[in-house]
């Protein structure tokens, strides 16, 4: 978005990211930024030391400095002056995280207002519940940009019953989740729009920077050369549905329209409209939920997360920015229900959906999976807690706490486990595979109690059975009699498949395969 045109006179002016009720990430240099009138001098000073900062506005209006942040604490103020003067009031200093993703992040307390098939857990409880003044929310409203926008248009709110409601649950309950731990404010920026692909929050900077990622861009730009086409087709079927009896409409699904009228899953137009809109607003880390709209289409996943958070914490400044994610929880696949199958012929070329199978899914997982190679990075496991005919587990709390414990361990230094098995190397006993996993933070375990469940094994004919599996000390031992000379493993490979296999702190172990087949 293009600065507006600045004269002689302009006012010094913040972006909404800055303002009253706000919390600043506690010790360290966080950015304050605005506009003014090119070459005004502008004067910052917090109440928490009463020194003050100075910038010069650049030509085109823009200034920028860092405060010097202490321990958590406030309530403080900020005086910022120039031809004018703000005065921020009621501002905390603590742990500021941005919560990001689609819909499983998105998902609000106040559930059935997005028209989801099911609310969060306890919804209605919880939001009575949510008195936490010392926990503030920012929520980034929808936008889709083919370029960057510099602000948008919110506010901080403390939390409480009437503003949680239409907040990120997944969000809430990690900020809720902390606060009990580190006794210190929350702050937290929700920037997440439901059905957005990953594409959608990667810079096209990265996106035309990388060949292997061209194949995103081209899709999107045959999805608009093709639009006058499916948008017909689309409008045709939305006449002869919307005629139907209300009771016929109850049994057919709404036509959805084409993926080149989504502007949620093209490329870059979130990081464009919503992630640039605070940045670079300075904070702990990152949680993000997203993955279900790339099980349509896989395609290098596992390179460009990593390219995301790797560009994320470059504008941010912050190499170390921490990252925690949650893998894709288990459910009834896209080939498999109407609504996926509506959803495909919405999303993709018929070329594309020949392509699509349970692998699919299994895929993106096994890309989250694969993600934890990135330094500072964490996931949340969901497989235990889904929902067969849904892919928004109701249950957020559980989800927040696990990704809550990923930021104990690893930001701030607690001694708690925080993963479930993962999977680290496999070796052969006979007609046995004899698997091992990371980290061993706590022993393996059979959530019910029964058999392990959730296994198969191939041989050289690459076809997959059944197979028994046994915890064997800090190993699971995989076989079956129909393969007696096997070569690859596989746990919980597709949509959804049953399993049982956890830590005794109860965190459920990852998918996996031991082939590449």
């Amino acid at each position: 978005m293009l600065l507006p045109v600045i004269t002689a006179t302009a006012a010094v002016r913040l972006p909404s990211v800055i303002g009253d009720h706000m919390v600043l990430q506690q010790k360290t240099e966080a950015p304050i930024w605005g506009w003014a009138s090119p070459g005004e001098r502008v004067q910052v000073k917090a109440s928490w030391d009463n020194t003050t900062s100075a910038a010069v506005a650049d030509e085109n209006g823009h200034w920028k400095l860092a405060l010097k942040t202490p321990p958590a604490g406030g309530p403080y103020t900020i005086e910022i002056s120039g031809e004018n003067q703000i005065v921020l009031t009621d501002i905390l200093v603590g742990e500021v995280w941005l919560c990001s993703g689609q819909s499983n992040m998105q998902m609000a307390l106040n559930f059935p207002k997005l028209g989801y098939a099911k609310p969060v857990l306890n919804h209605l409880e919880e939001i009575r519940q949510a008195d936490h003044p010392r926990i503030r929310l920012f929520h980034v409203p929808y936008l889709a940009s083919d370029t960057p926008v510099d602000d948008c248009k919110a506010g901080w709110r403390a939390c409480s019953p009437e503003t949680v409601g239409e907040f990120s649950a997944v969000g809430y309950f990690f900020g809720r989740e902390l606060l009990g731990q580190l006794d210190v404010p929350i702050g937290l920026i929700n920037a997440s729009q439901g059905g957005s692909a990953l594409e959608s929050w990667v810079s096209h900077g990265i996106l035309s920077g990388d060949p292997e990622f061209e194949h995103t861009l081209k899709r999107y730009e045959n999805a608009l050369r093709n639009l006058p086409v499916t948008k017909a087709a689309y409008e045709e079927k939305l006449k002869a549905w919307k005629e139907l009896s209300p009771g016929e409409q109850a049994r057919v699904l709404r036509p959805m329209p084409p993926y080149g009228v989504l502007r949620f899953c093209a490329p870059s137009t979130l990081y464009n409209g919503m992630i640039s809109a605070v940045i670079p607003f300075s904070m702990r880390g990152v949680i993000f939920y997203q993955g279900e709209e790339n099980a349509i289409w896989p395609l290098n996943y596992e390179k460009l997360f990593a390219a995301m958070i790797r560009s994320w914490r470059e504008v941010w400044g912050n190499p170390e920015l921490y990252f925690y994610y949650c893998q894709l929880t288990g459910f009834v696949g896209p080939t498999e229900d109407p609504l996926g199958r509506q959803y495909l012929e919405m999303h993709s070329t018929p070329e594309e959906q020949a392509q699509i199978t349970g692998e699919s899914w299994a895929k993106v997982q096994e890309a989250q999976l694969k993600t934890l190679r990135v330094p500072n990075t964490g996931m949340a496991v969901t497989l235990d807690i889904d929902d067969p005919a849904d892919g928004h587990p109701p249950n957020k709390q559980e989800v927040a706490r696990r990704l809550v414990l990923n930021a104990l361990a690893k930001t701030y230094g607690r001694d708690v486990v925080y993963s479930g098995p993962i999977y680290r190397s496999m070796q052969w006993r006979g007609s046995e595979a004899v698997i091992h996993f990371e980290p061993l933070q706590s022993p393996l375990a059979s959530k019910d109690g029964k058999p392990l469940i959730g296994f198969s094994i191939a041989g050289a004919d690459r076809i997959f059975h059944p197979a028994d599996a046994r915890i064997e000390d800090d190993t699971v031992v995989v076989s079956s009699a129909k393969v007696p000379d096997p070569m690859a493993v596989r746990y919980v490979w597709g949509t959804y498949v049953e399993n049982n296999l956890i830590n005794e702190a109860g965190l459920p172990a990852s998918p996996f395969r031991t082939d590449n087949w």
